[in-house]
């Protein structure tokens, strides 16, 4: 169960790079930065499942977009 809800949450984050506008990359001088906030600690599998996001991202960008991931409810919480 759980791998197929990793599989389903990176499918559904594969789906919304589209949205991120990829032709301005090419015109943008400064770093495209996705905040992930998270309420659950580094050990649940929804930060696993955030890294492989930020991997995919950052790996097929280049470098020109950032993630940084903050766990723990480091932004807030969920309510």
């Amino acid at each position: 169960m759980k791998r197929i809800r990793m599989r389903a949450w990176a499918v559904a984050m594969i789906c919304l790079l589209p949205m991120l506008g990829f032709a301005d990359l090419a015109e943008a001088k400064e770093k495209i930065l996705i905040k992930i906030g998270l309420a659950v600690s580094r050990a649940h599998t929804e930060y696993m499942q955030c890294e492989k996001f930020k991997e995919i991202v950052e790996k097929g960008s280049n470098g020109e977009i950032e993630v940084p991931i903050y766990p723990g409810a480091q932004l807030g919480n969920n309510a």
